[in-house]
């Protein structure tokens, strides 16, 4: 008698992982100490792509963020 080949074997799950990093309090695609727009950088742009890469995913997907979110600028100053 063979052996049962479904019975055996593991359940799966799929997941897709993201992370962030560095994000340094840059919420809009704009340089406070510069004073120049800087597209396609800043908290607005990436909350897009984590949204795409999510809606594209069809799986469960877990977001990782590293530090560094709440310092580095100006406007980081002003809410601590």
């Amino acid at each position: 008698m063979g052996a049962n080949n479904s019975a055996n074997r593991l359940p799966t799950a799929h997941l897709r992982i993201l992370a962030t990093t560095d994000v340094h309090m840059h919420l809009t695609p704009f340089d406070d100490r510069l004073a120049i727009a800087q597209p396609g950088r800043g908290l607005s742009v990436l909350a897009r792509i984590i949204a795409q890469a999510r809606d594209s995913a069809r799986v469960a997907t877990l977001l990782l963020d590293s530090g560094d979110l709440l310092q580095g600028t100006p406007a980081a100053g002003v809410l601590v």
